[in-house]
């Protein structure tokens, strides 16, 4: 694998990030690297090689959108940049694109941003210190916010139960809103690039994953604390959003991060 640095933002957009880190990693020999299932976008501002997202595409710099299913990606020679994991309702009003069109798909940020990818790319690599990096990626985030969209009231409501609240059923959140279930999830697929319905399996899958992580041979107590018919029906879950067991998940020999309570979201 080589050697890797990693820098972490001390604050940056008042924490509506879920994540941020500045990285160095030389890999030696080419390796593939698991995308699991997951509502959050990922942001790459990157200085050196590409990362292969498909056999027809690679970027430098790139945005990830939410995906419903595993994938993986290529990374070979000096990964240097910028990595920061967005909820989707940030990301919705930083991009002001609708995220439908990035589910399992990830896009060239300087095709999203134009110009102002290039500038800030430019100005990220010339800069001497992680430090000052993330002054001016502060500054560039909160520059797109402000001329951004903001989520739907409603939706970001629904997201936050659906992320926080265990057995939410999704017509019961419409009917909360006075929308159709069908109008629900028309919203969702523009403001958050996933199904309610597929916000909600995500997110009880990592609830199973969190409870597992504590009691690793609770298999069973597991899958019905989280809401499954059986430990079976969560190893079917597991796979189907991540290629992986849930013991696996649970062990972190893949990276799915299960959500908390405190997780921050735009608005939140």
């Amino acid at each position: 694998m080589g050697e890797e640095i990693c820098v972490r933002s001390p604050r940056l957009l008042a924490g509506r990030l879920r994540d941020c880190g500045g990285y160095e990693e030389r890999i030696a020999v080419p390796v593939r690297r698991s995308e699991l299932a997951s509502c959050d976008l990922t942001m790459l501002v990157g200085f050196a090689d590409p990362v292969v997202v498909s056999p027809a595409a690679a970027y430098v710099s790139l945005l990830a959108g939410p995906r419903d299913v595993p994938a993986t990606t290529g990374l070979s020679g000096v990964q240097h940049g910028v990595r920061l994991t967005l909820d989707p309702l940030t990301a919705y009003s930083l991009f002001g694109v609708p995220l439908r069109l990035l589910r399992n798909d990830a896009v060239d940020l300087g095709a999203l941003l134009g110009a102002d990818a290039e500038r800030l790319i430019a100005r990220l690599a010339e800069a001497p210190r992680w430090a000052r990096r993330f002054e001016l990626l502060d500054a560039a985030l909160g520059d797109l916010l402000v001329r951004g969209p903001a989520p739907d009231p409603g939706v970001v409501w629904a997201y936050r139960r659906l992320r926080t609240t265990r057995d939410v059923r999704i017509a019961e959140l419409a009917e909360r809103l006075g929308w159709s279930r069908r109008h629900l999830a028309r919203r969702f697929a523009d403001q958050v690039g996933l199904r309610p319905k597929t916000v909600a399996r995500i997110s009880r899958l990592q609830h199973a994953v969190t409870l597992l992580a504590v009691r690793p041979r609770a298999g069973a107590h597991a899958a019905a604390a989280a809401g499954y018919a059986d430990q079976a029906h969560l190893v079917r879950e597991a796979r189907a959003l991540t290629g992986s067991t849930p013991t696996q998940l649970a062990q972190g020999s893949h990276s799915f991060k299960p959500i908390s309570g405190g997780a921050r979201t735009f608005g939140g």
